[in-house]
């Protein structure tokens, strides 16, 4: 099994995130994305997240920009 994915977020990012997750102006499925990126940060699991959300299929391919790894 893979390693644990985790990220971590500046509190801009934070601030950002959150903000998208309380927005009505946005569309569900970000605001579902922003919340599950910051229960990350958090350090919950996939599944956890998953759980929390009410989502059944998990399907994760990480996305790497300019050949940075994840941290």
């Amino acid at each position: 099994m893979p390693a644990a994915l985790r990220i971590k977020l500046t509190s801009e990012e934070d601030k950002t995130l959150q903000e998208l997750s309380l927005a009505d102006n946005v569309a569900r499925r970000v605001r579902m994305r922003a919340i599950a990126l910051r229960l990350n940060a958090d350090g919950l699991t996939v599944p956890t997240i998953a759980a929390h959300l009410h989502i059944m299929n998990i399907q994760f391919e990480p996305h790497y920009d300019d050949g940075k790894t994840w941290d």
